[in-house]
């Protein structure tokens, strides 16, 4: 269950933990386009 989140841009993501967050920190821009591409897969499950 994920313990940390952020808001950008009006959008909710959500981190696991402390460590996946930091990860998260260090290259928002490209995590967000990774995420972008991955949701169609992601709902549809």
């Amino acid at each position: 269950m994920p313990e940390l989140w952020t808001i950008v841009d009006g959008k909710l993501y959500l981190n696991l933990n402390d460590k996946v967050q930091k990860m998260w920190n260090e290259d928002m821009a490209a995590h967000i386009e990774n995420a972008d591409k991955n949701w169609p897969e992601v709902l549809n499950k």
